[in-house]
């Protein structure tokens, strides 16, 4: 079973963060003991409105002065920020000395602080209890302290005081002024000034995913790849806001009254703001998302006259030549109210290509700890010789594909259409006598129109099947 935990202890203010969590829900226990209040309060904000199971964090919080003290329960993330940034402020404002915790108190307190986690997952989810088996680790340290003793200090406590095994550790030290001659090769070591470095450390941390098998695998014709699946943003559909962050063309007005019809079905003005110009070759398309929509020049506008319309033509035309001569896009962003969107536009000869560009707060930093060794020459080769054996074309063509999309639908339909009549044979064969289906009259309708006796069937479960449907 793979579990992930997280420590961040800061030697200033006496409060330090765990996290702790089950390959079975991907769940995370929490602790914290950390200076930087906001810059933790921004990354629990992200985290607790992310409505994704695999995102879904369990969060405790305590305190270590001259003992230990659990200031908040494990309680779901999501929906929680409100009792997480209350136990924050509360640990904040009774930690306001500056006192020093000698290392062998403060190993003495974290071995406290994780076996309360571990006899809180035992009370809660009752996982520890139900098989002996080793856990895997993944360990996260913020510290004022020495990076290299804290290292040490996790790897000898994780290998013989728990029943754990140390799958990684991260240390992230803070420092108070960084030596621009300061260098380490260490991985996993990060040296943290500002507000944005700790942010930018725990969202990694806390949304970086990991697994015990490859997520995919690359076929080629004589050989396969294996390779994970990174994230480079967090998906704007899992958050509250997600309708800030698109453009949609709205082609449907609904049921609606006729006294809404004009207000509703008025389709609504995006107005965006250019910011700034990119070169074509400087954006990663890891950074786009979202459904591409065409721009085009207005053909009809109310109020407007065909002149006003032409000379609005050959301006977005020229716009288009001069992005076009420059190899440039442009970054744009919503004018409505915070929170607002980025998006880019990218020419052609007559239209702008608009899609969603990622954002600060969306964006995942990437993990620049794997290793990068230059590949052998015999595999080059061998790779050389796998893509000779795949059809090359000079241009990509819509009808070189087909995703067999017309034929699975058919084949749906097909079958909704047999279930139906399936079910309309049963309904006849129920009113004979002895199935599941059984005849209601209705004596309303029986004094109204004695001639016509109407009659209702309505489904009533035989018990023989739901024994059979429970021992199945």
């Amino acid at each position: 079973m793979k579990t992930r935990f997280i420590y961040i202890y800061i030697f200033m203010y006496k409060w330090y963060l765990s996290k702790f969590g089950s390959v079975l829900q991907y769940t995370t226990y929490l602790l914290c003991f950390i200076c930087k209040l906001i810059a933790c309060q921004n990354v629990f904000a992200l985290l607790c409105s992310t409505h994704d199971q695999s995102y879904n964090t369990v969060i405790s919080i305590g305190a270590i002065s001259d003992k230990y003290e659990t200031l908040l329960k494990s309680t779901m993330s999501y929906g929680s920020f409100g009792k997480i940034s209350k136990a924050l402020n509360n640990a904040k404002n009774s930690m306001t000395t500056n006192f020093q915790i000698k290392n062998e108190e403060f190993n003495d307190y974290l071995v406290v602080g994780i076996n309360s986690i571990i006899e809180d997952l035992k009370t809660e989810n009752k996982i520890l209890d139900l098989c002996d088996e080793v856990y895997d680790v993944d360990v996260c340290v913020i510290t004022l302290k020495n990076a290299m003793d804290i290292k040490y200090f996790l790897n000898s406590l994780m290998s013989y005081h728990f029943k754990l095994h140390l799958k990684g550790n991260t240390v992230l030290q803070l420092v108070l002024k960084r030596k621009e001659e300061e260098e380490t090769n260490i991985e996993d070591y990060y040296k943290l000034k500002t507000k944005d470095d700790i942010v930018c450390s725990l969202k990694k941390w806390l949304f970086n995913k990991k697994y015990n098998r490859e997520q995919l695998r690359l076929l080629l014709p004589d050989d396969a790849i294996l390779c994970d699946l990174k994230e480079n943003m967090l998906r704007p559909s899992l958050l509250t806001f997600s309708h800030k962050f698109y453009i949609q063309k709205d082609t449907s007005c609904g049921n609606i009254s006729q006294k809404k019809v004009k207000i509703q079905c008025e389709s609504k003005v995006y107005e965006l703001q250019v910011t700034l110009r990119v070169l074509s070759s400087g954006l990663c398309e890891s950074l786009i998302f979202g459904e591409a929509l065409n721009v085009v020049p207005t053909a009809f506008c109310q109020g407007v006259y065909e002149d006003a319309l032409l000379i609005n033509k050959q301006k977005f035309y020229s716009l288009c030549i001069s992005l076009l001569n420059k190899e440039e896009y442009l970054i744009a962003k919503l004018t409505d109210e915070p929170p607002t969107g980025y998006f880019v536009l990218m020419p052609s000869h007559d239209s702008l290509l608009i899609k969603p560009i990622v954002c600060q707060d969306l964006w995942l930093p990437d993990d620049k700890s794997r290793e990068l060794t230059p590949p052998q020459g015999v595999l080059i080769e061998k790779m050389e010789q796998s893509l000779a054996l795949v059809d090359i074309v000079q241009e990509y063509k819509v009808g070189l594909n087909s995703s067999g999309l017309y034929t699975a639908l058919l084949k749906f339909h097909e079958s909704k259409i047999k279930r139906s009549k399936k079910n309309e044979d049963e309904d006849d064969d129920g009113v004979e006598g002895t199935s599941s289906w059984v005849t209601i009259s209705h004596p309303a309708l029986e004094d109204k129109h004695p001639l016509k006796k109407s009659k209702r069937k309505c489904r009533r479960p035989d018990p023989l099947k739901c024994i059979e449907y429970i021992k199945k």
